[in-house]
């Protein structure tokens, strides 16, 4: 990734496809004070045949830092899409967009899902 100023809260979203339990996603962040990577997230031993979004909570910051995404293939496919980092901590994203979801609901309790 580029460069990432030192934010208090940050939270990094993605959309992931694991084909199979040999697939693995891992994310690193990479302080520039610092000479390695640090792990901040992992997923495996899950098949997810559908898109997924999953939220990693990069708030404990000591320094500018760059993310890194690492995907291992399996015997099947994986996929990783739309990687977007909020200046705000998860659980706020998530609070927020539950939020934005009310405004979809009609009267009669029907969900209008958002395009």
């Amino acid at each position: 990734s580029e460069t990432i100023i030192n934010y208090n809260n940050s939270c990094f979203s993605f959309m992931y496809i694991l084909g199979d339990q040999s697939s693995q996603i891992n994310i690193f962040r990479k302080f520039y004070s610092k000479t390695t990577k640090t792990l901040e997230f992992s997923i495996n031993n899950t098949i997810a045949n559908e898109w997924k979004r999953q939220l990693v909570d990069l708030s404990q910051s000591i320094d500018n830092y760059e993310i890194y995404v690492e995907g291992i293939v399996g015997s099947k496919q994986i996929a990783i899409d739309d990687l977007f980092l909020y200046t705000k901590t998860c659980q706020e994203v998530i609070d927020e967009e539950k939020e934005l979801n009310k405004q979809f609901r009609c009267k009669d309790g029907n969900l209008i899902p958002p395009e």
